[in-house]
């Protein structure tokens, strides 16, 4: 499969998943369906878009004059189908729209519009964001877009691992907290409470050595996350991204 065939694909597996609209009762019933299928196609939605409104207005025994909503669509996707529209979703990296034919203004736009977004400079801006490339880059200019996109997104996973480990650090210091404040008045208690007899003095020896050994399981793990956070930073300071 081509890869202009792939993004049709794409495209039209989105529209269908995306392009579903409900309708109302007096949605349903007062509906001027040439309005409805110009809105329709200006928002580049596919023409099997009027079946999901023939289903939501089953429900209330109304039935869509096709023939008006396709009049409206087809003004709605010659709007749509513009030059302008064709070259905002090519410089923002979105696949050609299935609606729009290849004579269309719109494929002349996104053809202009691509080539704009397939640089160096966009590539490292939208991996450093963590946006997705949806492979729209023609194969002579790809090159140029992934030599950016490709340590943009390393950047990104590296700084998405740092603040985990930095959220996992903050963890462990409450946990920590706790514990110290458990371990003090269980000593306290045992310390103290004159009251306690030989087996509940013994339970609170048990508690005690149990929360001391997950306070040094804490230490240790703690140990480990800077360390990893250590590495992450020099990564980063050595990418020129700290």
């Amino acid at each position: 499969m081509t890869q202009s065939r792939r993004l049709v694909l794409f495209g039209l597996v989105s529209f269908l998943v995306h392009g579903c609209s409900t309708m109302s009762k007096s949605e349903c019933q007062n509906a001027d369906w040439r309005i409805i299928g110009y809105e329709d196609g200006a928002n580049g939605s596919l023409a099997a878009q009027i079946g999901e409104r023939r289903k939501a207005c089953a429900k209330y025994d109304v039935t869509p004059d096709k023939v008006a909503y396709d009049a409206g669509y087809r003004e709605g996707i010659v709007a749509f189908c513009s030059y302008q529209r064709g070259q905002q979703q090519g410089m923002t990296g979105e696949v050609f729209s299935p609606v729009c034919s290849q004579e269309s203004d719109y494929r002349t736009g996104y053809d202009d519009g691509v080539l704009r977004y397939c640089t160096y400079d966009i590539g490292y801006t939208e991996g450093l964001a963590g946006r997705e490339y949806r492979r729209v880059c023609p194969g002579d200019v790809e090159g140029d877009f992934l030599a950016g996109y490709e340590p943009g997104k390393h950047i990104n996973f590296l700084r998405g691992r740092l603040n985990n480990f930095l959220s996992t650090l903050n963890n462990i210091d409450d946990e920590q907290l706790k514990l110290e404040k458990q371990i003090d008045a269980l000593k306290g208690r045992i310390a103290y409470d004159k009251d306690l007899s030989s087996k509940q003095r013994a339970d609170l020896l048990s508690e005690l050595d149990r929360l001391k050994d997950r306070s040094h399981g804490l230490d240790n793990e703690q140990t480990e996350v800077e360390g990893q956070i250590d590495e992450l930073r020099h990564e980063l300071g050595r990418l020129g991204a700290d």
